[in-house]
């Protein structure tokens, strides 16, 4: 990533190819203090909270498809307060698609968040 925070070739690189193949989901990790969407963040605020729920390693789990959204939310990471966002049934999304589903859970550039993890959807015989 260069300094400006946009992407270096390479990775602009591995995100169109990937993109092209069968991704079933992708996982960003967004700094910790990133603010959420002011839509999204009003949702979040008259959620009830019944839905919400904890692991190990996040302080709060929330699943984002009930707002109209791709995403299941991993906010508060235990030791560094970094947040994930996971973003389901991404095989026949494009990449300005996902882009836009990062703008609507984080107030960031897209382009700046770090892909933690790219689970493919291929079946392996054996």
């Amino acid at each position: 990533m260069t300094e400006d925070g946009s992407f270096t070739d390479a990775n602009r690189w591995l995100l169109e190819t990937v993109m092209a193949g069968p991704v079933d989901k992708l996982d960003f990790r967004i700094p910790k203090g990133t603010t959420f969407a002011k839509e999204l963040d009003r949702e979040l605020r008259r959620s009830s909270g019944d839905l919400i729920r904890c692991t190990k390693y996040y302080g709060r789990v929330e699943d984002l498809r009930r707002y109209g959204l791709s995403s299941i939310l991993y906010s508060g990471q235990r030791w560094n307060g970094a947040n994930k966002l996971e973003i389901v049934a991404t095989g026949m999304m494009k990449l300005p698609e996902i882009a836009s589903e990062i703008t609507g859970v984080f107030d960031l550039n897209p382009m700046s968040a770090e892909i933690m993890r790219i689970d493919l959807a291929v079946d392996v015989r054996g």
